[in-house]
């Protein structure tokens, strides 16, 4: 079945953002309270970007990519590290093939809007941490680092290696 990834960039485009990760947010594995959950879905519509996924027939968005350039430890001043703040895809549209397109989607947006970025950060629960083979493989990559605590995982990458992998999964 194909699908459609595009950039949101109108108002209609951030509610269905919103209501969809909403529905989902109990299935993000973030173990937060809903308030802190609600701040990490929000933040990439006021300080970031956003990519949707649909699948084609019927349109049906079932996937949200949110990112935030800079980190709030730095108040946002440091936008050489872009954050991936939200990553789903429901479950029935869960393929290798459709992530990694949403991955080059994703790192294609980043690159346009910030190409001095040299650094992708995201947060991962423990348990996906110690269990998910495509964060395996991550922990491995030079330059890689992990930041532990509050039952969650911070993991850095090199900009260039994620550019990279990406590029040879889609070839």
């Amino acid at each position: 079945m194909p699908f459609i990834i595009h950039p949101a960039r109108f108002e209609k485009n951030h509610d269905a953002y919103l209501r969809f990760l909403l529905q989902h947010h109990d299935k993000l594995g973030l173990p937060y309270p809903f308030g802190m959950k609600l701040s990490l879905i929000s933040s990439p519509l006021i300080l970031g970007q956003v990519l949707l996924v649909f699948e084609e027939d019927p349109y049906e968005l079932v996937g949200a990519f949110g990112i935030v350039h800079g980190t709030s430890e730095q108040e946002y001043a440091d936008p050489q590290i872009c954050q991936i703040e939200v990553c789903y895809l429901a479950a029935a549209s869960r393929k290798t093939r459709l992530f990694s397109k949403c991955l080059s989607s994703l790192i294609d947006l980043i690159q346009n809007k910030h190409p001095d970025t040299t650094t992708l950060s995201f947060w991962i629960s423990q348990e996906q941490y110690e269990n998910d083979r495509l964060i395996a493989k991550c922990r491995n990559w030079s330059g890689a680092t992990e930041r532990f605590g509050n039952g969650v995982v911070q993991i850095r990458l090199p900009f260039d290696s994620v550019s990279s992998y990406i590029s040879r999964l889609n070839n």
